[in-house]
């Protein structure tokens, strides 16, 4: 029998796995998400998961912990799942700030104060002055 939407959607992406529900949260007013939408967080628990990285000892007494692949789905107010893919995977709507803008210049000023600062370090950046033709 084929899975249902929120099935999938629970299922690890990487090795389809289900995953275990850590966290679910009403989504952030900001996202341009319906006022009611939940975000749930999933983490795959599978050790045999391409994305499961097993804890490792770093030296001889430092243990990092493993980690595990989390993801999160979005479930809107009349409890359907958008489709995978609808999400940040489409292209951006954002756009370039133009060359006479506040943040274009804070940016070259900001480049030039490295380039300023570098030079009294017997010039170990001189890309920086280089690239901003200073």
């Amino acid at each position: 029998m084929p899975d249902t939407l929120q099935e999938e959607a629970r299922r690890c992406p990487a090795c389809n796995e289900p995953g275990i529900l850590l966290n679910k949260r009403p989504a952030p007013r900001s996202a341009g998400m319906p006022q009611g939408t939940t975000v749930e967080m999933y983490e795959c628990r599978n050790d045999r998961c391409p994305d499961y990285m097993p804890p490792m000892l770093a030296g001889t007494s430092t243990m990092v912990p493993g980690q595990r692949y989390r993801w999160a789905v979005q479930i809107n107010p009349d409890g359907s799942i958008p489709p995978k893919g609808t999400g940040g995977s489409g292209p951006k709507s954002f756009s370039m700030p133009g060359a006479t803008t506040m943040a274009a210049q804070r940016a070259r000023d900001n480049l030039a104060m490295l380039a300023a600062q570098d030079e009294g370090n017997a010039g170990l950046a001189a890309e920086i002055a280089h690239d901003t033709r200073y």
